[in-house]
């Protein structure tokens, strides 16, 4: 089964059977296809386990977080305005940090850009901005592997 993909089509690319954006594979664009391609990666927030005992905790995070691909944070679920979530990167800030038995807990705003995208075809009247998105993510990283897991709050 072939899906559509999102954005511009033209010719032969209209029907590719690989999932686009703006005429880039969405997998080498850092976007997810809805093919699962990351739902077996794990996150491995090595650098700011190790710094976490340091005043640079919170920026080791950031860049840790600002490093990774948009499609392996849960951006996407936190639209509000648009339906897909752009590939311009996306900025962190750290809200709060706190040490837990088994592990390390964050909470992080990510300021990010979605669009609503239509056929982009000459006369579709639908506008190719970016529209500003925010999203709140908990982070959870395990003391013993590193492995960050990551989930969107209301």
């Amino acid at each position: 089964m072939h899906e559509a993909g999102i954005g511009i089509g033209i010719g032969l690319f209209a029907l590719s059977p690989v999932p686009l954006y703006f005429g880039v594979p969405a997998a080498i664009a850092g976007h997810s296809t809805g093919r699962g391609e990351h739902s077996g990666d794990m996150i491995h927030l090595i650098e700011t386990l190790g710094a976490w005992h340091s005043s640079e905790r919170e920026a080791v995070l950031k860049g840790e977080l600002e490093r990774l691909a948009a499609a392996r944070l849960p951006l996407q679920q936190a639209l509000a305005r648009g339906s897909h979530v752009t590939a311009e990167p996306f900025r962190v800030m750290v809200l709060a940090t706190e040490e837990e038995d088994d592990g390390l807990r964050a909470r992080v705003g990510v300021f990010f850009t979605g669009i609503i995208s239509g056929c982009q075809c000459a006369d579709d009247p639908t506008p190719l901005e970016g529209f500003p998105e925010y999203a709140e993510i908990e982070v959870t990283i395990q003391r013993e592997t590193g492995v960050a897991k990551m989930r969107l709050l209301d």
